[in-house]
């Protein structure tokens, strides 16, 4: 999946962040309702505060079950 994402970011310009929920690809942790929130909000806290990227700027984009929330 990771080279979708290489060449998607190449046509369209810009920077792509990507994570398995906790349980699927190459996470740890146990799928569960309450860790998929929870990766969700790490995710995006990473974006806004580790990285210094503002809300306006990130578009999400989800998968099979990274669609759901």
């Amino acid at each position: 999946m990771s080279s979708f994402y290489l060449g998607l970011g190449t046509r369209i310009n810009c920077n792509i962040f990507s994570y398995d929920y906790s349980g699927y690809g190459a996470s740890g942790g146990k799928p569960s309702e309450k860790n998929l929130y929870a990766d969700i909000d790490a995710a995006w806290q990473a974006l806004r505060t580790r990285f210094g990227i503002s809300p306006e700027n990130i578009i999400l984009y989800g998968q099979s079950i990274g669609t759901v929330p």
